[in-house]
């Protein structure tokens, strides 16, 4: 397989599972056969060998990630640490932001700006402008706390006077980076310890 794949041999399923962000993938042996999608056993052991791979291949070991490159707030006593991917311009991650994290209590939150070009346009620019702000923190909660519906409209009033700065560009040219290392394809994408 080429590209940029997770492999590893299933003893029990005598074949290789192959995962790339949104999807796994099974070959046998002697890779004749392909299957993709969820793989299942059926009878007194019910087994979803799709769910258990995943889970396994989308663990990461939060201590290694750049969290000086995250935008950091503490909620009560923190205790609680979230990792939050998040687009600037992504409706779920203004959902995500207005109606889970605002609400949260004794949480330490790191969100580091990840911007799906691909999808959104105007978001490089965006979280280029939430990482040069004087205030990043508060910058990037007023923005996120914008309802989706009003990401347009509300753009040059939150970011429009915010000058792009070098510093914020290397800095999200770092969380390419981070996110072609942790193969992040979508947001919002969200770890805890």
């Amino acid at each position: 397989l080429k590209g940029n794949f997770k492999v590893s041999y299933n003893e029990d399923l005598k074949m290789y599972q192959a995962y790339t962000p949104g999807q796994v993938m099974y070959v046998t042996d002697d890779g004749k056969n392909f299957i993709v999608g969820h793989y299942f056993k059926f009878g007194d052991n019910q087994i979803d060998y799709t769910s258990k791979f995943l889970a396994q291949q989308n663990k990461i070991a939060v201590e290694n990630l750049p969290i000086n490159l995250a935008i950091k707030e503490v909620k009560g006593n923190g205790q609680m640490k979230m990792f939050i991917f998040s687009d600037p311009d992504c409706p779920y991650c203004h959902l995500l932001q207005s109606k889970v994290i605002d609400k949260l209590n004794n949480a330490t939150i790191y969100t580091f700006m990840s911007p799906l070009d691909s999808l959104h346009k105007k978001a490089h620019e965006d979280a280029v402008k939430i990482l040069c702000s004087d205030d990043k923190l508060s910058t990037m909660k007023k923005w996120l706390d914008v309802e989706p519906k009003d990401i347009e409209s509300q753009r040059t009033i939150i970011l429009g006077n915010i000058q792009n700065c070098s510093t914020g560009e290397e800095q999200l040219s770092k969380l390419y980076d981070l996110m072609n290392k942790l193969m992040i394809s979508g947001t919002p994408t969200i770890y805890n310890e």
